[in-house]
């Protein structure tokens, strides 16, 4: 078996470049995290596995079906990318759990809607597609959506979505205070200093926490829009992952 490229020399490009090296720290840092928080990253690893069993009983039919499912493979990928980077720089992961669960929304709108889902997929293709993918796509519409299923699952996605505003979706207060080095901002001090890699404290362990309610909370909205995820075994097993985030 060939080594991967994890196990041979770094090229002459990555070693003589502080961007390459700069990844080299964060996936040091991010070993050391799941290391140290190793209960909260296997919940993280029990989501994922839900993700790929449910991804498993994909099935289209139809456009309607198909739009949606295209939906839950991008929210998918945006939750493993959002833990590959918050394990290291956890602000950086909240545009991408925020991410992960406008996918969920945009599916449980879409679904069952043809002229929609239609609409969605050729939205750069004519002004009007446009203009119905623009006023048809917004919060309000998606939470309403959401609500008509479960109410208390369309008041958690808000919260959530919210929250990944407030702590990096946007360029907030919230976003920007954890990392600056306090002390550089005394009188005697010549720059202000700013810390890019995070550290193993309360800001990951917030992150490694919301990321674990937005992964259930997309699964659980994705098992009200695609109809063969609709089953006791599905409820049953989300209800698990549920419990203590």
């Amino acid at each position: 078996m060939d080594a991967s490229n994890l196990e041979k020399g770094r090229p002459i490009g990555w070693q003589n470049s502080e961007l390459f090296s700069f990844i080299e720290e964060c996936w040091n840092n991010s070993l050391a995290a799941v290391g140290n928080k190793g209960i909260s990253c296997q919940r993280l690893t029990e989501i994922d596995h839900q993700f790929e069993s449910m991804q498993k009983q994909l099935k289209p039919t139809s456009i309607e079906e198909l739009v949606p499912g295209l939906l839950f493979l991008r929210s998918f990928v945006a939750y493993r990318a959002s833990i590959m980077v918050l394990l290291s720089l956890p602000t950086d992961g909240f545009p991408l759990l925020r991410s992960s669960l406008e996918y969920a929304g945009y599916a449980l709108l879409i679904r069952g809607d043809r002229q929609l889902a239609e609409g969605w997929l050729r939205r750069d293709e004519t002004e009007p597609s446009k203009k119905l993918v623009r006023e048809t796509f917004t919060q309000k519409r998606i939470r309403d959506a959401i609500a008509a299923k479960d109410t208390h699952l369309s008041g958690i996605y808000q919260e959530l979505y919210e929250r990944t505003i407030d702590w990096g979706a946007h360029p907030n207060e919230k976003a920007l205070t954890p990392s600056l080095v306090r002390d550089s901002f005394r009188g005697d001090s010549k720059q202000i200093q700013f810390r890019m890699l995070g550290e193993s404290g309360v800001s990951l362990d917030h992150a490694i926490r919301t990321a674990a309610q937005v992964g259930v909370c997309g699964l659980k909205i994705f098992a009200q829009t695609i109809n063969v995820f609709q089953s006791e075994q599905v409820t049953a097993r989300l209800r698990e992952l549920s419990t203590g985030i």
